[in-house]
């Protein structure tokens, strides 16, 4: 019998991976509710150059998703993946980069091109994202189109202003002279 002393709460959700090719770098990472032991779900993704899917400059590197099996619609499991592979992307060195082909293959009535438009992703493919923007509003709108290339683009960086040191410096003095005369008095 092992006893344990670990005292830190597990999260809710956890992910594992399985390599499933060297080579390519093609991983495919599986979600478990930890208080429930279910298997929820999986994301198949690997790092690759795209030209077709970006605006940016050619040969930009992106986590490519090659799929995403959700066994529980409408519980944000399909947010919890986007959110890992985000985090995946900048572990590969993609810099939070995000593409995938958006399909109608698994769910012909409810397809994910407005799940994924909703999240923050684009297309060059402007007459199908100008639909999937029409269907985000009309949820009895039928698709013209299966598939759609999507990205997700880095997001820049904002860059933070650090505050005045010279004025920081001051106002500490003034407080240091303050509680210097409290304490006297």
């Amino acid at each position: 019998m092992i006893i344990s002393n670990y005292t830190k709460k597990l999260p809710e959700y956890l992910f594992y991976k399985q390599i499933l090719n060297y080579n390519m770098d093609i991983e495919s990472h599986r979600m478990i509710n930890t208080k429930t032991g279910e298997y929820l779900g999986e994301i198949i993704t690997y790092p690759q150059d795209f030209y077709y899917f970006n605006l940016e400059a050619p040969g930009v590197r992106s986590l490519y998703i090659d799929c995403i099996k959700v066994f529980k619609r409408y519980k944000g499991l399909g947010t919890q993946f986007l959110n890992f592979a985000q985090v995946i992307s900048k572990q590969k060195g993609c810099n939070g980069r995000l593409h995938l082909i958006s399909s109608d293959c698994y769910d012909k009535t409810n397809p994910p091109h407005t799940f994924y438009r909703k999240y923050g992703f684009d297309s060059r493919e402007t007459k199908k994202l100008k639909e999937v923007d029409y269907a985000i509003s009309n949820s009895k709108h039928k698709f013209s189109f299966n598939n759609i290339a999507m990205y997700f683009p880095q997001k820049p960086q904002i860059k933070k202003k650090l505050p005045n040191t010279e004025l920081l410096h001051t106002t500490l003095k003034q407080y240091i002279y303050k509680i210097k005369n409290f304490i006297v008095k």
